[in-house]
């Protein structure tokens, strides 16, 4: 088993018998405009494509799928009969994406041992409520790609059972989201060492032979989030951790190979490569709002966006949840819109978006342009949660959570209704996250 690391969360795993790409990213930005790649590869996309079986996409983020790089390379792909591989899911938006672009998908089931090949086989665990992970095995040699999942303890002890012996382990090693803004240093420093730690606890509870870090090979590229690079854990920050921690690791730079089970796999020039990338940050380049929209723009789509709610989920149920206020559930919002300077009220239960004149502080600073990608688009919270472009206390977040959150578990499958109220299991992730959050600011 060879294992070619392409960029970010992109690797190829070879075996005897066949060829996977992993959530192919090359070029260009990502989560409207808030990250870009520290490298960007120069070949053309097709290179990355050659002598390739199979495509497994983990989750919907745009940094592991990205429609156009399959649109741009359909016709490569067809002719080379590529399959892709995805998780079942409940809303099936990726697998009716692939349909309609009459490109081949397998969907594979959670936590289930799939063959592919004659010799090789997968088992793909999912993770929260839409990202998984993939665990390959051929002949006597492993792979497991964590890629950017969050498990707990007994969720490892699990996979580590399913998967029996794993060689080699695949996994993100810095932190990939808004950390609490710009005077929060303390919750970034903290997150990239906790970072570290969760690589140490996944290779001790999955008893894995080496660590390959992989997933975060980006800088937050905007000039309203780029004050996170502050605290991102570099290449060269993790060896010495790992180092540190007598954990076996291999550092892998674009189109560099690691032949699975090999010792002598020298790390210094991926260190140097990386060395030098990151060192340069600070010249790389930095994106700024394309658009500015009216408070009449951010209406209409308001409108829009509350009527797309309101038609998968039950808004008497949704009142009923907004009068317990002390949950902050489905409680109205305070925005200051930087580029226009007002101040508006958001609620669902609202016909427009309100101007008001504010007197204190408490309210949410955002551009126009990051309200209205909210508001255009199902994926449009988690985009913000992710590039940071927006500042906050506790309580706002909370309030943001439980109104734009809604629209990420409708694209997961789930909404607001009376089977909803009884889905412990949900309303019990949904209080651990907030939990953990108030412990951080």
């Amino acid at each position: 088993m060879k294992i070619t690391l392409n960029n970010h969360a992109s690797v190829t795993i070879e075996t005897d018998d066949i060829s996977i790409i992993t959530d192919p990213w090359f070029t260009g930005d990502a989560f409207n405009n808030g990250w870009k790649l520290i490298y960007e590869n120069p070949e053309p996309e097709e290179f990355f494509l050659k002598k390739i079986n199979y495509i497994w996409i983990s989750h919907e983020h745009p940094d592991h799928f990205q429609p156009g790089f399959f649109i741009r390379n359909r016709n490569f792909i067809e002719e080379n009969k590529i399959k892709i591989l995805f998780q079942k899911t409940k809303d099936k938006r990726v697998v009716n994406f692939f349909n309609k672009i009459k490109l081949n998908i397998q969907e594979i089931d959670n936590n289930k041992k799939t063959q592919i090949s004659e010799k090789t086989s997968i088992t793909i665990f999912n993770a929260e409520l839409y990202d998984s992970s993939l665990f390959v095995s051929s002949g006597n040699h492993s792979a497991l790609n964590l890629n950017d999942c969050s498990f707990s303890d007994s969720e490892l002890i699990k996979i580590k059972k399913k998967c029996n012996k794993i060689d080699t382990l695949l996994t993100q090693f810095s932190y990939a989201a808004w950390k609490g803004g710009k005077n929060n240093i303390k919750w970034r420093t903290n997150a990239s060492y906790q970072k570290l730690d969760e690589i140490k606890k996944q290779f001790k509870l999955l008893n894995c032979q080496t660590v390959i870090p992989i997933a975060s090979f980006i800088y937050f590229s905007h000039k309203d989030n780029f004050y996170m690079n502050d605290s991102i854990n570099t290449v060269e920050k993790v060896c010495k951790f790992l180092s540190l921690n007598n954990l076996s690791y291999k550092i892998l730079s674009p189109n560099t190979t690691y032949e699975v089970g090999i010792d002598d796999y020298d790390n210094s020039i991926p260190k140097i490569f990386w060395k030098n990338e990151y060192d340069n940050i600070n010249r790389k380049k930095i994106n700024n709002y394309s658009n500015c929209y009216t408070l009449e723009d951010l209406d209409l789509v308001f409108l829009s966006y509350k009527k797309k709610i309101f038609k998968e989920n039950n808004i008497y149920l949704m009142k009923l949840i907004s009068v317990f206020k002390i949950f902050n559930i489905f409680q109205p919002i305070i925005f200051y819109i930087t580029d226009l300077k007002k101040y508006i009220k958001f609620s669902f239960f609202n016909n427009k978006l309100a101007e008001v004149n504010l007197v204190n502080t408490n309210y949410v600073k955002i551009h126009s342009s990051s309200l209205f990608f909210i508001l255009n688009n199902n994926f449009g919270f988690d985009t913000l949660t992710v590039n940071g472009l927006f500042e906050s206390d506790y309580n706002n977040f909370k309030k943001l959570v439980f109104n734009f959150g809604l629209g990420s578990y409708n694209a997961a499958g789930m909404y607001i209704s009376i089977k909803f109220i009884f889905n412990f299991k949900l309303v019990l992730l949904i209080y651990e996250k907030i939990k953990k959050l108030k412990l951080k600011f």
